[in-house]
């Protein structure tokens, strides 16, 4: 209230829905969703302002005014900041340097971001973490507690191992699912309860195992400070009481592989869905039904088929309360974004399918990411 009695606004006015998007070369910005009209599939979308020579678009995420965004580093340290104080620009506007909003070290780069509500009261339901992934498939759990008071000039949250870098951070709770999806399709499920909690000078531990070929090795030996390629493409949470209901927590004996390649509509599927996105525009909903949880650190399902020189680059979870008016937005490399209605993208039963064309890319470009919006921004629409 003090903040917005400063800045001459109202509370409501203050806690605004956003989109915080930052680039390869340290810019950051936020935007209005709103400025984002539904679109139909395969379009080709709006570009989200002028890119400096060789820059990209990294990571997008949506958040609230209020909400404290965190920002990880690649030398695995952690810096916060409220989102109104991300100063707001239009969708043609470079943005600010990051080093105008956080104090980083020299040679210092973002390569994840989380925003928290501060607003909600603590839960009675135990204690919440923070689960970290790494681009090469490391998985590491600590308590959210240790990141109470982050200074200025920011805290220690992980170990990075050489040549390995911070892909993704997400919140969890006590019996909720974590899904990992490898840049090859495939994807793995597992209880986030089987990743014991460890501090923060911790490095984690295995998280998905990928194929000899791929880029399987997590191994501390390596000598290269040279940033390796990825294996993680993206991951999302499971809640608890999903994994209950569905039965996720063990294989039943329906649970059987459908790995064809058939293109074919589920119309008889309904619940949370997985919504998968690869770097040539193509997209695909499958129920979240078909991946129940095995051990952590095997290889995981197919859950997209590929075409060729493509891979898997982003997945969110839908369908959690209902996805009659979920949106979604999706970015490219080029910092083009379109939003979608995720109903309109029909759910297929075959795990090797390989989605429909959603969005039209210029060429050279590639899709980076994909932005759940909440219910009631769809209701907006």
């Amino acid at each position: 209230q003090i903040h917005a009695k400063k800045m001459n606004v109202t509370l409501d006015m203050l806690n605004s829905p956003a989109l915080v998007i930052m680039t390869n070369r340290g810019y950051i910005k936020r935007i209005d969703p709103a400025v984002f009209s539904k679109q139909g599939r395969a379009t080709r979308g709006r570009n989200m302002g002028k890119m400096r020579g060789g820059d990209e678009v990294t990571k997008v995420t949506h958040c609230n005014g209020l909400d404290t965004v965190l920002f990880f580093t690649d030398r695995g340290r952690v810096h916060a900041v409220r989102a109104y104080n991300i100063p707001q620009a239009s969708t043609s506007a470079l943005g600010t340097p990051f080093t105008r909003v956080l104090k980083l070290a020299e040679g210092e780069s973002i390569t994840a971001m989380l925003p928290v509500d501060t607003t909600e009261e603590p839960g009675a339901e135990g204690e919440t973490s923070l689960c970290f992934v790494t681009a090469r498939g490391l998985i590491k759990r600590t308590c959210a507690s240790e990141f109470v008071g982050i200074r200025n000039n920011g805290k220690k949250a992980l170990v990075l191992r050489k040549g390995d870098r911070l892909k993704h951070v997400i919140i969890v709770k006590k019996g909720d699912g974590i899904i990992i999806g490898g840049i090859d399709g495939s994807v793995i499920h597992f209880d986030a309860d089987s990743v014991r909690a460890q501090g923060r000078a911790a490095a984690g531990v295995k998280a998905m195992a990928f194929k000899p070929d791929g880029l399987d090795d997590t191994s501390e030996d390596d000598d290269t400070s040279e940033a390796l390629p990825a294996n993680v493409a993206g991951m999302a949470v499971v809640p608890g009481a999903v994994v209950q209901s569905l039965g996720l927590n063990k294989a039943s004996a329906g649970d059987v592989a459908d790995d064809s390649e058939e293109d074919g509509e589920d119309e008889d599927a309904k619940g949370p869905m997985l919504f998968f996105v690869s770097s040539d525009g193509r997209g695909k909903r499958i129920s979240v039904a078909q991946f129940a949880q095995q051990s952590r650190a095997g290889r995981g399902k197919k859950g997209m088929g590929l075409m060729k020189g493509s891979k898997l680059t982003a997945l969110c979870l839908t369908g959690l309360d209902s996805d009659e008016h979920e949106h979604v937005i999706i970015g490219s490399q080029g910092g083009v974004m379109n939003r979608y209605d995720v109903a309109s993208i029909r759910p297929q039963s075959g795990r090797a399918a390989k989605g429909v064309n959603v969005m039209k890319l210029s060429d050279g470009d590639t899709v980076r990411d994909i932005t759940l919006l909440p219910v009631e921004l769809g209701d907006d629409e």
